[in-house]
Formats: C-alpha cells, sequence, structure tokens
C-alpha cells in the first residue's frame, strides 16, 4: 500500500475539537478504557519533570500526534 501524498485529519464536532486541539491535563482519560494499573501509571505522569528532563514533547507520541488535527506528509 503506497500512503505518499498529503493526509490532513478532520476534526468533525465540538467533543472531538476538545480533546484533539491540546494534550490533556494529568487524569484527563475519559472515554478511554483503563485497568487499575494503567490508571495508576497514567495518574503517575508528572509534565513538569518531562520539562525539566528536557522532554517537553514526551506527550505527543505517536498515538497522540496522530489524533491532534493538523496537515501530515508522507514522501
Amino acid at each position: 500500500m503506497d500512503l505518499t501524498g498529503y493526509w490532513v485529519s478532520v476534526v468533525t464536532n465540538s467533543e472531538q475539537r476538545l480533546f484533539r486541539m491540546a494534550t490533556p491535563n494529568n487524569g484527563g482519560y475519559r472515554g478511554i478504557g483503563l485497568t487499575l494499573e494503567s490508571r495508576k501509571l497514567a495518574d503517575s505522569w508528572d509534565p513538569a519533570k518531562d520539562e525539566v528532563t528536557g522532554e517537553p514533547c514526551k506527550a505527543y507520541g505517536v498515538p497522540a500526534i496522530m489524533h491532534v488535527s493538523g496537515h501530515l506528509h508522507i514522501t
């Protein structure tokens, strides 16, 4: 499959816009099925610690980036 081209993530309603325009605050995992252990892991995330360690973009991993509205150019 050749995915080469320009791709656009479309935001179709206000609920999607709310969740797609910014990374959520700590504990902002509503609508995601989590086990107790995964909830503990999610609650342990500290964005301020990411800033100090030089990883301010850590929250924008592949799953997050592919969910944010925007343009993607695959070559």
